[in-house]
């Protein structure tokens, strides 16, 4: 059942011919912008990637140092047991110190 009604046609949907059209244009519109636009979202995309594999590089960088650190601090202390207890106490004191400030 199509009617005209003032120069455009309804189709069985309820939309005319000129609502088609425009819906056609919008979405070549669309599907140009996707086009222009995904070079762009893949370099980005490309750019994060590696971006995100040197921060985890670094990452793994860090902890392999604050074990290494660590391994050496506790070598430090079982082998000058007596010095290491000394220093701790100093520590606390000055930082005490400090903050009674």
């Amino acid at each position: 059942m199509a009617s005209e009604d003032q120069g455009t046609m309804k189709s069985s949907s309820g939309m005319t011919g000129t609502s088609h059209e425009a819906v056609d244009r919008a979405a070549a519109g669309a599907h140009q912008l996707v086009d222009k636009v995904a070079p762009a979202v893949d370099k980005v995309q490309s750019t994060l990637s590696g971006a995100s594999e040197a921060v985890s590089s670094g990452m793994a960088g860090f902890e392999d140092a604050r074990q290494r650190w660590m391994e050496s601090c506790r070598t430090c202390v079982t082998q000058h047991p007596l010095t290491s207890i000394a220093l701790a106490a100093a520590l606390g004191y000055v930082l005490s110190c400090l903050r009674r400030r």
